[in-house]
């Protein structure tokens, strides 16, 4: 057993965030430390999961980096404070706040890659191999390009680039154009651009795309493609706008050790072993051009 005190001052910030108290910076601090430390993210996971047995309401999901359980010494003063400070139901995901359905907020959130998304930032300059290189199956393929697609789309429509997310809405409809019985999630984007095109708003269109989502994750994620199409480039923004905050989160590697449970060809398995050494060091700088590189290739 695993005993560990809460620091000085984290009861009152939990309460404060699960009062919706903080301000948008101290809140995203407050993500990226439970996104960092498995004590703080154990105790509000407890501290949620009261709130849950005794109300009712979502399912709360531990920390991937814990595989035993873990308690603490709360002061019953402490303890009394965070039962009466749940104010709200919080779902956690697993992969930690950076998980994966949160890569495009947290790399809009950062505030620093608007600026690097000059002209057409969504075009791809897709890697052509020479003949007889152990590559990805066409479908696989098509389902990691619909995957980057899918994570710039989300961008797009957040930062309200309306015709840059009507070219991403018609080549996700070209990819999945090349993957078998595709044509209800066809359909389903095609709705969308339909809207974005009729409407004076992108909101109602973001909302529509993360909620297709789940679907799409589930129909294209065969050899996990779609997944590793939205990691990596979520990987390649975040390198090319400086958020070590997400390359280095919990959930952002979880992905890269689910990623390698796969049978890669050899040139994407190079390129997943330059990533994760690269980033595998927390305390270690991070070289963030051949890092965004990598994740290109």
């Amino acid at each position: 057993m695993i005993e560990r005190e809460l620091k000085p001052g984290d009861s009152e910030l939990i309460a404060a965030f699960l009062d919706r108290r903080l301000t948008d910076s101290a809140r995203r601090e407050f993500m990226v430390r439970l996104d960092r430390e498995e004590a703080l993210y154990e105790v509000f996971v407890e501290t949620v999961r009261y709130r849950e047995e005794t109300r009712g309401g979502a399912e709360v999901v531990r920390h991937p980096a814990a595989g035993r359980r873990l308690t603490w010494v709360v002061p019953a003063s402490i303890a009394a404070l965070l039962a009466l400070a749940i104010g709200s139901v919080i779902l956690l995901r697993g992969g930690g706040f950076f998980g994966e359905r949160s890569y495009s907020r947290a790399l809009v959130a950062s505030g620093s890659l608007e600026g690097r998304l000059a002209g057409e930032w969504y075009q791809q300059d897709w890697v052509r191999f020479r003949s007889g290189e152990n590559v990805l199956r066409d479908e696989t393929r098509s389902a990691v390009r619909v995957g980057v697609h899918a994570l710039d789309l989300e961008i797009a429509l957040m930062l309200d680039r309306r015709s840059d997310a009507e070219a991403l809405l018609k080549s996700i409809r070209i990819e999945l154009g090349g993957i078998d019985l595709s044509e209800p999630l066809e359909r389903s984007y095609t709705e969308i651009l339909e809207q974005l095109e009729s409407s004076k708003s992108t909101a109602a269109a973001l909302e529509r795309v993360e909620a297709l989502h789940p679907r799409a994750r589930e129909f294209l994620d065969f050899g996990y493609g779609y997944s590793l199409g939205r990691w990596a480039e979520a990987g390649k923004l975040a390198a090319r706008s400086g958020d070590r905050e997400l390359l280095r989160s919990r959930g952002f590697r979880a992905t890269l050790r689910e990623a390698r449970g796969y049978d890669w060809p050899s040139v994407v398995g190079r390129q997943l072993d330059l990533i994760e050494t690269a980033i595998a060091e927390r305390e270690a700088d991070l070289d963030l051009a051949p890092l965004a590189a990598a994740f290109k290739a």
